[in-house]
């Protein structure tokens, strides 16, 4: 009678199976919401880096052709506002503005050698600047062109 109540252990009970599938179903149930979530804005990052390029790209075209005009001593900056305000590409909008800039210059001297310099003159001088913003919602980049003198 002895050999025919032995116990042997040979797999799983049903106990641990039940124990494992209900654990995996649970670690499953909160993992599925976030997975989903991933996977739909995984797109983002690259379409991101993508605009960014072709951003650079039109900036790059851009200053090519403010350095080429300005070896060849062609800038007026009326032509090259109009040449690129408004232009379009891939989406990108290239928005040229004109700003003004003023410097004010003193010219000190110590006229009376009291070691104290004092203003004698001062000089204005009033410089036209293009502000460029390239920009593809919702990047932009921006840069300020002068007529090099």
């Amino acid at each position: 009678m002895n050999g025919r109540f032995q116990k042997t252990s040979s797999g799983f009970t049903l106990i641990e199976v039940i124990i494992t599938v209900t654990l995996f179903g649970l670690v499953a149930a909160m993992v599925a919401p976030f997975m989903g979530t991933m996977m739909t804005r995984s797109s983002e990052p690259v379409v991101s880096v993508q605009e960014g390029l072709t951003i650079g790209k039109v900036m790059s075209d851009l200053l090519a052709d403010y350095k080429e005009d300005v070896d060849n001593d062609a800038l007026d900056l009326d032509t090259f506002k109009t040449t690129w305000d408004g232009h379009t590409e891939s989406g990108v909008t290239v928005d040229v503005t004109f700003i003004e800039y003023q410097r004010v210059s003193w010219v000190y001297t110590d006229s009376d050698s009291d070691g104290v310099y004092d203003p004698v003159d001062q000089e204005d001088t009033v410089t036209d600047l293009l502000l460029v913003t390239i920009s593809k919602s919702p990047q932009q980049l921006s840069v300020v062109l002068g007529d090099d003198q």
